[in-house]
């Protein structure tokens, strides 16, 4: 599946791929984003960051913007295709 368009309107962030393979994390992953894209699109700021302890004390991060311009749903149908093609 193709990364969808999203230079201008919306942007996630998170740890490396090969990190979180290494450790095992992608369900780790997967609560991360449930939990921040939502808060992302329905925040004022349309922004929104969080974290999640693995084993052996580490840690993913990860970050969700939209542009103030999208309304909450537009935000969160956006990001949610991120983490679809994650």
């Amino acid at each position: 599946m193709p990364l969808p368009d999203i230079a201008q309107t919306a942007s996630v962030s998170l740890s490396t791929k090969a990190t979180v393979n290494e450790s095992g994390g992608w369900d780790e992953l997967q609560r991360l984003m449930a939990d921040i894209l939502p808060k992302a699109s329905s925040s004022q700021s349309r922004f929104a960051v969080g974290k999640r302890m693995m084993e052996e004390q580490q840690n993913i991060y990860g970050l969700a913007w939209c542009s103030m311009d999208l309304t909450i749903t537009d935000c969160l149908n956006c990001l949610s295709s991120v983490q679809d093609w994650l």
